[in-house]
């Protein structure tokens, strides 16, 4: 298991410790949450993920992978992808 907290500003915090960083790819507006020991690969995880911050708190996440890394796309209740902090939690099966 793993979870944390990401904030607009880039704060990792209220993580576990297996959670090793936490980056905003801004070119394509996502998160990239890199989990130690952690092969990530999103059907193979159960994973939950909630906006937080910015206007109302409404929004969306996205969740997918690549390389291992969990990956966390925000958009705003509109659709529009932007960047928002997050919660997540992530659970192996």
């Amino acid at each position: 298991m793993a979870y944390g907290r990401i904030s607009e500003g880039d704060v990792l915090s209220a993580n576990t410790p297996n959670v090793e960083s936490a980056v905003w790819e801004a070119p394509l507006n996502r998160w990239r949450i890199s989990l130690t020991d952690v092969n990530f690969f999103g059907p193979d995880f159960v994973t939950q993920a909630t906006v937080t911050g910015g206007t109302g708190d409404s929004g969306e996440v996205r969740v997918g992978s690549v390389g291992g890394d969990l990956l966390l796309a925000t958009y705003d209740s509109d659709g529009n992808a932007v960047k928002r902090g997050v919660n997540f939690t992530v659970y192996q099966p």
